[in-house]
């Protein structure tokens, strides 16, 4: 409530969301949820307001019509739809309703009084998908998570957890799973099964999340929760993974909006995702399995596996803070004049062209990384950037393929260890585009194989340090296929220092040209 009206409907093109119509009330709006299946909606407000405090409107892209409604003479804390829509739930202060809904018009079945056990959290209500039970989360006084048998006429309490304070519940589409954000707690999102009357929490599901938890929804039909949380941990939205043998749960995205996200979820369709923030909503499309990512930075706070398409764009980061990113059933991809940097990553899974520029005008910067490759790995296209340490290890081969640079910058070195392989075999016949700044600037071969096509390969200006087992393979004989050690200018001169360890063996072509 304040200054403007307080219930705003916006149409959405597939890309563009367009205002089109407000209406004011005295209070402020705690909760509004569209029918899954017809264009209706159910509306409750903060207090009592003139008319019907349950509203629900129907909504035509042009034209916002009342059709039903109950008078509480006082604030609605959650609104639910049924997972058919034959049905909607609401709760006040202390009141559980159930309403029947045809064509519009909604007529009391039931309602059952919750009194002692706190008081009705916004938005903290939802069905189980064969809609015999309703979860209600509450807070204050009493505060607790109720679950409630519904027969069809009447409602009866079936199992109850007290003591938590709750802000969301979501429960999961055909299965007994449902997710719970929290506050006050050091353990705000929580997954708990309901069977047989009793809920059990799933303790492995818990990640020491101690920000408010607003929202926790699944996406519908799937293992994945869009998430919306309270400043304080340096993220505020999100979607996790929860895996359905183990309950664990892993960050796939997360990234700061900068303030607290009161209300996240996704569209019926499952095809984008929604938050609400300050006097601002965001909305994010999932093309399938993909995500897309413009400007943004993106925190791991824990290992994470990423099992869809990450397409990013524009200069965006992700910082794992030492964690492991694993690619095995995922993908990140870098879009036309975008830039990736990725930062303190254990890159696992890594295989085919799980980690890509899709265009030439793309670049991936590499930082303090460790790669482990679990399968032969080709970098085709764009640029690649190596700053601080990256470490390639493992026993299949990284393809360089693309005609751009892969440049080491100053005070960086790139390792190939442990019987890994490096293929250098560019698109364009262009032996100079593993670059390096200076003397600063490090390849280091330790036990592993470093081969070349007859395009050769011309290293100069760093430093490259070979150790235990190496072995250098180029395809061709002649000079200007070779691999080769220097330009003969002295200003080039490669830095090259033998180990005492090395067992060196050569194949092919080789020139060592440095004058110094």
């Amino acid at each position: 409530a304040g200054t403007g009206n307080e219930l705003y409907i916006y149409n959405f093109n597939g890309s563009i969301l367009s205002l089109g119509t407000s209406v004011g009330f005295t209070a402020a709006v705690n909760c509004v949820r569209w029918h899954p299946s017809q264009n209706y909606f159910a509306f409750g407000p903060s207090a009592a307001i003139t008319g019907n405090e349950l509203r629900i409107y129907s909504w035509d892209g042009t034209t916002l019509t009342q059709t039903g409604g109950i008078s509480f003479a006082t604030g609605v804390a959650s609104v639910s739809w049924s997972k058919d829509g034959n049905y909607l739930s609401a709760a006040t202060t202390t009141m559980l309703y159930v309403y029947s809904f045809s064509a519009g018009v909604i007529t009391l079945v039931t309602s059952i009084s919750f009194s002692g056990s706190g008081t009705a959290s916004v938005s903290a209500l939802d069905w189980s998908t064969d809609g015999s039970y309703i979860v209600l989360g509450t807070n204050g006084v009493g505060s607790s998570l109720n679950v409630y048998s519904f027969n069809g006429s009447t409602l009866s309490l079936n199992s109850s957890i007290s003591g938590i304070s709750v802000r969301s519940v979501s429960w999961k589409q055909n299965e007994n799973l449902i997710a719970v954000g929290l506050d006050g707690s050091t353990e705000n999102l929580r997954i708990y099964e309901h069977a047989s009357g009793l809920l059990s929490e799933k303790i492995a599901s818990r990640i020491g999340l101690t920000a408010t938890c607003y929202a926790a929804r699944w996406i519908n039909g799937s293992d994945y929760l869009v998430l919306g949380l309270a400043t304080g941990l340096g993220y505020e939205f999100g979607t996790l993974y929860v895996s359905p043998a183990s309950y664990k749960i892993y960050p796939v995205v997360i990234f700061s909006t900068g303030t607290t996200v009161l209300d996240a979820m996704p569209s019926n369709n499952g095809q984008y995702l929604l938050n609400a923030m300050g006097s601002s909503i965001n909305l994010y499309r999932i093309n399938g399995s993909d995500l897309y990512f413009y400007d943004t930075s993106l925190i791991l706070n824990s290992d994470s596996v990423i099992s869809q398409n990450f397409n990013m764009y524009g200069n965006c980061k992700i910082d794992a803070r030492g964690n492991i990113l694993d690619l095995q059933t995922g993908q990140i991809q870098v879009g036309e004049n975008s830039n990736l940097k990725i930062k303190n990553a254990k890159i696992s899974g890594l295989y085919s062209t799980r980690l890509k520029n899709i265009a030439n005008s793309s670049s991936i910067t590499l930082q303090n990384c460790e790669m482990d490759l679990y399968g032969d790995y080709t970098f085709d296209a764009g640029s690649l950037l190596i700053k601080s340490d990256v470490v390639i290890s493992g026993t299949n081969a990284l393809n360089y393929t693309s005609r751009f640079t892969c440049s080491i910058d100053k005070n960086s070195s790139l390792s190939i260890n442990n019987g890994a392989k490096f293929n250098y075999a560019p698109s364009a016949a262009r032996n100079n585009l593993i670059y390096m700044y200076d003397k600063s600037s490090v390849l280091y071969l330790n036990n592993c194989t470093f081969s070349t096509t007859t395009t050769g390969i011309l290293l100069t200006n760093g430093t490259l340090i070979l150790d235990n087992n190496v072995s250098l393979s180029c395809a061709g004989l002649a000079s200007s296929e070779s691999i080769k050690f220097g330009s003969g200018v002295v200003t080039h001169d490669l830095n090259v220092i033998l180990d005492s360890a090395l067992n060196l063996n050569i194949y092919g072509g080789f020139e060592y040209n440095n004058v110094s």
